[in-house]
């Protein structure tokens, strides 16, 4: 899971940065979608599941919280 959560910061953080890099001026872009579309969906992506991880991280420190709770019972 901290790997995952590694990677995907990472990754956010790489998509983050391609987004703010302007459109090269000898590049044609002759597409119905704009330039730099695909960083955005990559960006996107990475977002939703470092929140997952996350969620996901809280959820398994919940259950160990709740199983030592009631070990001491």
């Amino acid at each position: 899971m901290t790997e995952a959560s590694r990677c995907l910061a990472l990754s956010e953080a790489g998509t983050r940065k391609q987004m703010r890099t302007a459109k090269p001026k000898d590049i044609q872009h002759h597409s119905r979608f704009h330039y730099g579309l695909e960083w955005e969906i990559l960006n996107a992506d990475a977002v939703v599941l470092l929140g997952l991880t996350h969620a996901l991280r809280y959820v398994s420190y919940f259950n160990a919280v709740m199983d030592g709770a009631q070990r001491m019972q």
